[in-house]
């Protein structure tokens, strides 16, 4: 009997060892790779990425959408310049006409954004990119 508690104690106290020796090794080893801390937190945020929640998504598009409107308003300001000094007449009335509806565009994503109004904010982003294929197609080889 005293030879199986002997055993078990040696048993329980080889086991706890190897597991301080393991636990160092691995420690020192994340510390030691930045690279692969990097790499694992990359690979995490993939993985997990799709179980984000609803609220969590409305504020990455509400994101994608305020930085969309920061682009417009600095895009039509040179959109002006550009079209006044390329155009003239009609066309430049229409080039301009184009750059308002693009602003008017970015007033109303930021308003559809700032209301958490995801669905409204999905159809404005694609009518505002139908007024940009709209001015591509009539205007970009003339500029």
């Amino acid at each position: 009997m005293l030879k199986v508690l002997m055993a078990l104690i040696g048993l329980y106290l080889f086991n706890g060892c190897s597991q301080l020796a393991t636990n160092k090794t691995m420690n020192k080893h994340v510390d030691e790779s930045k690279e692969l801390q990097h790499l694992m937190h990359s690979l995490n945020m993939s993985v997990y990425e799709k179980n984000r929640t609803e609220l969590e998504l409305d504020d990455i598009k509400r994101r994608y959408a305020t930085n969309i409107v920061a682009n417009i308003e600095k895009v039509t300001v040179v959109l002006e310049r550009s079209g006044k000094k390329s155009f003239e007449g009609d066309s430049l009335k229409k080039f301009l006409s184009l750059s308002d509806k693009l602003g008017s565009h970015a007033k109303k994503i930021q308003l559809l954004a700032d209301n958490y109004e995801m669905q409204e904010l999905d159809i404005e982003i694609e009518k505002m990119k139908l007024t940009c294929k709209s001015c591509h197609k009539q205007f970009r080889s003339k500029l």
